[in-house]
C-alpha cells in the first residue's frame, strides 16, 4: 500500500514537472526575426516587446499644469508631451523629427 502511494506521488511529480517545462526547439525550425525600428530610429533587439506593448514609466511628482506658458518648472514633463523639431543621432548629427526640413537664413539666424 505504501509502495503504491510512493509510486503514485512520484508519477505525479514527474508528470507535473514535465508539463511545466519549456518546449524544446525543433531542429530545422527557426523563428522568423523581424526587424523593428522604434520612433527614434533605434533597432530593437529580438527579445524586445512589440512597439504597441512598450511604455514609459516615470517616478516623478505630477506636474502642476501642462501649460508650458504657466509653469516653466515642469519642463521635464514637456519633453514627453511635445515632439522636438530635430533630434541628435548616435554620431551627434541632427536628424529631422517633427520638422521635415530646415535651413539657415541669410542673416545666419
Amino acid at each position: 500500500m505504501i509502495l503504491k502511494s510512493v509510486a503514485a506521488g512520484l508519477c505525479f511529480i514527474v508528470l507535473t514537472t514535465a508539463a511545466c517545462g519549456t518546449p524544446s526547439e525543433q531542429p530545422g525550425s527557426t523563428a522568423a526575426s523581424t526587424s523593428r525600428i522604434n520612433s527614434v530610429g533605434k533597432e530593437l533587439p529580438d527579445d524586445a516587446a512589440s512597439l504597441d506593448q512598450q511604455y514609459l514609466r516615470l517616478n516623478m511628482i505630477e506636474p502642476s499644469t501642462l501649460d508650458v506658458g504657466i509653469s516653466l518648472f515642469d519642463a521635464q514633463f514637456n519633453a514627453f508631451l511635445f515632439e522636438q523639431l530635430v533630434v541628435f543621432d548616435d554620431n551627434l548629427e541632427l536628424k529631422p523629427a517633427a520638422a521635415e526640413s530646415w535651413s539657415v537664413g541669410e542673416d545666419k539666424k
